[in-house]
């Protein structure tokens, strides 16, 4: 459960496929490493960023919206490098 104080940033999915099994790891591998709470959320749907599997889950495809919520003791940090995944997806034909 997210908090009052938690950081939220919408992005848009640019490449080609959307958020498929390489992308999803890498986005996992790095939220990972954060002791926050850190969420995907697509439409209604909401899951750990933690987790490739549930990534997946959301189906999130190429032109869709996501959010990225961070909510805990570093969740800034995680916030930047997080972003940071997803240009370098974005960026990805």
């Amino acid at each position: 459960m997210v908090g009052q104080n938690m950081i939220c940033k919408t992005m848009k999915i640019k490449n080609n496929v959307g958020l498929h099994a390489r992308p999803v790891s890498v986005i996992a591998a790095e939220a990972q490493k954060y002791c926050s709470e850190i969420s995907l959320k697509h439409g209604c749907d909401a899951v750990s960023a933690k987790s490739s599997v549930k990534l997946l889950s959301l189906c999130v495809g190429a032109g869709h919206t996501v959010e990225l919520i961070c909510d805990g003791p570093d969740e800034k940090i995680a916030m930047e490098q997080l972003t940071k995944v997803f240009e370098h997806i974005n960026e990805e034909n």
